[in-house]
């Protein structure tokens, strides 16, 4: 739900008293861009996503001939793979649990990884 509120408040802003059937696929991305200043990409995809859900109902409901939202994409970059601990990491890391009185009851399991 918050996620929908939230879009309600961009759309607000953005739209204004716009009749959703006035909505072209140019105004749809015009929307996109604009929110694309403001969050970020995987964010605006969410958004897009359920804006385009709202709209296949209303278009169900027969309240709207067309739906600008279903050709509406948002790129969003290839997550990175977590990089791994270096060995000079790893030893600070068990270095740090073994010296330390409230962590050194961990250090036999973190020390694992040595």
């Amino acid at each position: 739900m918050a996620k929908y509120l939230a879009l309600q408040k961009h759309v607000s802003v953005f739209f204004k008293k716009k009749k959703s059937i006035s909505v072209s696929v140019s105004i749809a991305e015009n929307f996109r861009d604009w929110l694309a200043q403001k969050l970020e990409p995987v964010t605006v995809r969410q958004r897009i996503v359920l804006i385009n859900a709202c709209w296949e109902w209303v278009q169900k409901k027969k309240l709207v001939l067309e739906n600008p939202w279903e050709e509406i994409k948002v790129s969003v970059g290839a997550k990175q793979r977590p990089q791994p601990f270096t060995l000079a990491e790893i030893s600070a890391i068990v270095h740090k649990f073994r010296s330390e009185p409230e962590l050194n009851h961990y250090a036999d399991y973190v020390g694992l990884a040595e």
